[in-house]
């Protein structure tokens, strides 16, 4: 399966190193550092690698909105997840 993760902290980091050891195509994206998501892809090993916004939209079969509240809109533009399915979870409490 190929996965975009869109964020790069604590649990996109996570998330995308258990994908990639599990088999799966993973594209890091979306971090305050390059050399960020170079690190992380290069520690995940496997076939994980860096990218942009729309690199890892780009074919994946799902996609990992992994930010914080006041950044899903900078994160997840409707120009980067054309054509995709999305689905958010959260624990945010309404």
């Amino acid at each position: 399966m190929r996965i975009g993760i869109l964020g790069s902290g604590l649990m996109g980091g996570k998330l995308g190193t258990i994908f990639t050891r599990a088999g799966h195509d993973v594209v890091f994206s979306y971090a305050r550092s390059p050399k960020k998501l170079e690190r992380l892809a290069r520690d995940a090993g496997g076939k994980a690698r860096a990218g942009s916004l729309p690199e890892a939209a780009l074919n994946a079969d799902a996609l990992l909105l992994a930010v914080h509240w006041s950044r899903v809109d900078a994160a997840g533009p409707a120009s980067c997840t054309a054509g995709t399915t999305r689905t958010r979870k959260t624990s945010r409490r309404v």
